[in-house]
């Protein structure tokens, strides 16, 4: 009876800590790395050449800051979701690119990006061969100077995105408004 009674006060903690994670733990630099996904639990930033050979979902207190010049390479039917805060912000000289995995990259390789996260900004940034290569439900998002290419749709959003300058090629529809 007394190993319930512990189980019952320490359970409230874990859940407590882990809702906390994010805020206490420093942000965790990616770099070059040969694989990440899966889901994580704090901040992190991105650079150099990123693999994701796995689904990715963050809860909503996790920002993922990825930094110019970085490539993400996405491997076949993979789904990115950030339910926290994507701050994807490349140079007009030296854009973040998201892409397939693939040698040889075909529409639809990878199922896309899913930003559900309030205040989530992606500039300057080239993502292709995706099925839906943006998908913005966030309350506020930005999306500037963006390149679309070779997908099915290649910008999803709501009335809630600031979208400025962005380009699409080789997209059966270049942008969808999800409240229409």
């Amino acid at each position: 009876m007394k190993k319930y009674t512990y189980f019952l006060y320490l359970l409230p903690l874990v859940i407590i800590l882990i809702f906390l994670m994010p805020y206490i733990l420093p942000a965790e630099k990616l770099s070059d790395v040969s694989t990440t996904g899966g889901f994580i639990l704090k901040d992190q930033i991105w650079e150099g050449e990123i693999y994701i050979k796995k689904n990715l979902n963050t809860p909503f207190s996790a920002v993922v800051r990825i930094m110019p010049g970085t490539k993400i390479n996405v491997a076949k039917s993979v789904k990115l979701t950030f339910n926290g805060k994507l701050i994807a912000t490349g140079a007009v000289d030296n854009p973040i690119r998201f892409t397939s995995i693939e040698s040889k990259p075909n529409p639809g390789d990878w199922e896309g990006i899913y930003v559900n996260g309030a205040d989530s900004i992606l500039d300057n940034v080239q993502i292709g061969y995706a099925e839906n290569d943006v998908v913005i439900n966030a309350k506020k998002a930005a999306v500037k100077n963006g390149f679309f290419h070779s997908a099915e749709t290649c910008l999803t959003y709501n009335t809630n995105t600031v979208l400025e300058n962005n380009r699409f090629k080789d997209c059966e529809t270049n942008e969808k408004n999800i409240n229409n």
